[in-house]
């Protein structure tokens, strides 16, 4: 399993996201762990979808995390160029 860290500001508040890698058969996932601003946990998927990585198996992702979808998958991709 490999784990990185990534911040994320976010306007009114910095959030620190934790992405873990998840072997499946066909595929790779990403178990990713971050605080709300009053610290409160949230835990989702994210998987890549052709070129883009994708938030899913998360039905009640808050929106301040969807809103920024794009900006997960930069850093991501910046984790990933490194190899």
């Amino acid at each position: 399993m490999y784990e990185f860290r990534k911040y994320l500001d976010l306007g009114n508040f910095r959030a620190l996201f934790v992405f873990s890698t998840i072997r499946k058969a066909d595929s790779l996932r990403l178990h990713v762990t971050v605080k709300d601003p009053a610290g409160n946990p949230c835990s989702f998927e994210m998987q890549k979808v052709e070129e883009d990585w994708k938030i899913i198996d998360a039905p009640k992702v808050p929106d301040w995390i969807m809103n920024n979808q794009s900006s997960l998958e930069r850093l991501i991709d910046e984790e990933y160029k490194r190899f």
